[in-house]
């Protein structure tokens, strides 16, 4: 028996993805497992169409077809023995010739992704769990394995140190008040029971029975899991801060929740933010250097290295091909102007509501529009934005901040010099369990600055993604929680 299953697991881990049997073309006995992609039956042959996910390529399978089962169906799991030859038709350099077929497991009827059909994604989105087998989620799903790649090799190859940061925190960062509570199971029943009790108080006219009281808010109180309110956390960068009190140039790619109501085409629940934090800057341009240079080494990643999955992803989602964009963002100087001439542009340029002290989305897509392509906003009126960032020199109203805006998405990131002066911070936010914060300024800390991106929001950007559910595995939205 031990040996049977040292035989299997080595079988599964030394077989040949089919993408690499598509590059390598190791003439002779093969194996491969995966999914139909499609069947053409004949007479005498039968030709499949085998893909694993690994390639946007599938791989040939011809087969007697005395030989197809009726559960040989479309998106079936099969294992297919029998020799890789060279093939003689256009478009496939080998195929093969398949001496048994075994259907690990066929697909019931009714199945709602048909072959040859063109289904849209918010159709596709209803289908979490099988949905990777579609052309759309399978190339995207692969690009954004290979932005997150990018992503961690950028920071890796200019001296940054990763950084895991907590995904349940005291600290409210941004103070906007959209945050996830945690709380345990046994309190949730509390809570409720609590709630059905004084419901029922209330819609009765009869006086409360002394022996048997309803339960208490202690009760409540003695099951918290915690000794103060905990949440999800909305930002690692708080966190980043202070691993920065030593290490000098830091970052972490991290789930990120906010509970914000709107159901809109950009905004989740859960969602994933890239993070970095410097010490010993002063300028702020540096740091738009350094948000730029991330943004572009990305994107060019992308049409140098996964030029087939973006073609894959806008033929199956049926949306424009955005390679020739990337290609000339990417040798173009992202524009920046102070957020003055901002308001200056959208005035005089516009037709939009007037700007006050911060910009709508209209306002965003105006200014990428108006300039051609991302534009950073620096220099915000104090009152726009969180009490950590560091005030202007020449002007204590604004703050040394910046706001990356592009095409089609609005706000992609932001960033900061981080205020470094302990009374000033401590003027602007009063949330006493923030103390640790603002002591760090009289801990021998250096000056920092950093910034947030988020990434789904990047890879809507780059890959020209309609909705942003559809740029993460399971999305979370208000009301929306899949799986």
């Amino acid at each position: 028996m031990l040996w049977t299953f040292l035989r299997r697991s080595y079988s599964s881990s030394t077989r040949l993805s089919i993408s690499q049997i598509l590059n390598e073309k190791p003439l002779g006995s093969c194996e491969i497992t995966g999914w139909v992609k499609s069947a053409r039956k004949q007479k005498d042959l039968t030709f499949l169409n085998i893909g694993d996910g690994s390639s946007h390529n599938n791989i040939q399978v011809i087969l007697p077809s005395s030989k197809v089962s009726a559960g040989l169906k479309h998106h079936s799991a099969v294992r297919i023995t029998g020799d890789l030859i060279e093939s003689s038709h256009s478009g496939q350099s080998v195929e093969i010739a398949a001496q048994a077929v075994e259907v690990i497991n066929s697909c019931e009827e009714p199945y709602p992704i048909q072959p040859r059909k063109h289904f849209a994604q918010n159709f596709v989105r209803k289908f979490p769990s099988i949905k990777s087998k579609t052309n759309s989620t399978a190339s995207l799903l692969r690009l954004r394995s290979q932005m997150t790649l990018m992503v961690n090799q950028y920071f890796i190859q200019n001296g940054y140190i990763h950084i895991h940061t907590p995904v349940l925190t005291s600290n409210d960062c941004e103070g906007g008040g959209e945050v996830f509570q945690i709380s345990t199971k046994e309190n949730a029943v509390i809570n409720q029971s609590i709630n059905n009790t004084n419901q029922s108080i209330n819609n009765s006219n009869q006086p409360i029975n002394k022996n048997n009281n309803p339960p208490d808010a202690s009760d409540e109180k003695s099951s918290h899991y915690f000794d103060k309110p905990v949440f999800l956390t909305v930002s690692g960068q708080l966190h980043l801060e202070a691993v920065c009190n030593g290490i000098h140039k830091v970052y972490t790619f991290n789930p990120a929740f906010r509970a914000e109501k709107g159901r809109t085409r950009r905004h989740l629940s859960e969602f994933w933010m890239i993070e970095a934090e410097i010490a010993f800057i002063q300028d702020l341009s540096e740091l738009l250097d350094i948000i730029e240079n991330l943004t572009k080494h990305v994107a060019r990643n992308l049409i140098n290295n996964c030029k087939d999955d973006m073609i894959t992803y806008s033929k199956s989602a049926k949306i424009n091909d955005n390679r020739e964009y990337i290609a000339s963002m990417v040798d173009t100087k992202f524009s920046r102007i102070s957020f003055y001439e901002a308001k200056m542009i959208i005035s005089e340029h516009s037709d939009l509501p007037e700007v006050d002290d911060d910009l709508s989305r209209d306002h965003e897509l105006f200014l990428c529009e108006y300039l051609q392509g991302p534009v950073f906003v620096y220099n915000w009126p104090k009152s726009s934005k969180p009490f950590y960032m560091r005030e202007c020199m020449e002007d204590p109203e604004l703050v040394s901040c910046a706001d990356l805006l592009v095409p089609g998405v609005g706000e992609l990131a932001g960033g900061s010099l981080r205020e470094f002066d302990a009374d000033k911070l401590r003027t602007r936010c009063r949330n006493e369990d923030l103390e640790w914060y603002i002591d760090m300024r009289n801990k021998g800390s250096a000056p920092t600055a950093g910034f947030g991106m988020g990434f789904e929001r990047l890879i809507q950007w780059l890959l020209n993604v309609e909705n942003i559910k559809d740029t993460i595995p399971f999305y979370r939205s208000s009301h929306e929680c899949q799986l």
